[in-house]
């Protein structure tokens, strides 16, 4: 076998398409099977609520109608993924059905693994730490997680939650008590503030989902 200036291996590439020869050795190599995530939906008070879990972790969820982004943004965190409906992996839909229903300590009981940046890790578990029935401005989280001239990336993290309801960025509201925004839509934060007795001025703006029982 020939090597030296013009060769690879045992191919020369003056002969050879180099592309074909990529596809050529990567496709002998092994393919990791698809891990199988649990997904299943429940019917909320303001909404469906598509979630996904692996091995008893909730590792992401959505109000309906962003399940196909969902599943993108699984598959480049996992890799390839086989989703598999269930009736209530790891107990979740149960205690999520319990929070609706008045249930609300029933999220802190429930597992979950957002992936992320370090960073934004960082800011999904500092809103874990905020009690129910209360609420934070975003400089105050910035505080929190130690880095107050953070306050603008903070809220891109908030923003960026891939667990919502269970990691509460619908508890995180502006300075001046006003709702500001959700991925889910300002009328399911403003439900799900008054569903866990939240009292502030923002609250009082009239929106499609009515919270009084």
């Amino acid at each position: 076998m020939r090597t030296g200036p013009g060769t690879v291996g045992c191919y020369n590439i003056d002969r050879v398409d180099l592309r074909r020869v990529q596809r050529e050795v990567f496709s002998a190599l092994p393919v990791a099977p698809p891990i199988t995530l649990e997904t299943a939906r429940l019917d909320t008070p303001i909404g469906p609520f598509f979630l996904v879990v692996r091995e008893g972790t909730l590792v992401a969820a959505s109000f309906d109608g962003r399940e196909r982004g969902m599943a993108r943004a699984l598959e480049r965190r996992f890799g390839p993924v086989s989703l598999e409906e269930h009736p209530d992996p790891g107990g979740i839909v149960a205690r999520l059905r319990g929070y609706f229903e008045g249930d609300l300590p029933a999220l802190d009981a429930i597992k979950s693994d957002p992936g992320g940046t370090p960073f934004q890790q960082r800011v999904w578990a500092a809103l874990r730490r905020i009690p129910v029935g209360t609420t934070l401005s975003y400089s105050a989280l910035a505080r929190d997680i130690g880095d107050p001239d953070a306050v603008r990336a903070v809220g891109t993290a908030n923003g960026s939650n891939p667990v919502p309801v269970v990691i509460p960025c619908h508890r995180v509201i502006g300075a001046d008590g006003s709702l500001t925004g959700y991925g889910g839509g300002l009328e399911r934060k403003r439900w799900l503030l008054v569903h866990e007795g939240v009292q502030t001025q923002g609250l009082q703006v009239r929106l499609p989902f009515d919270a009084a029982r």
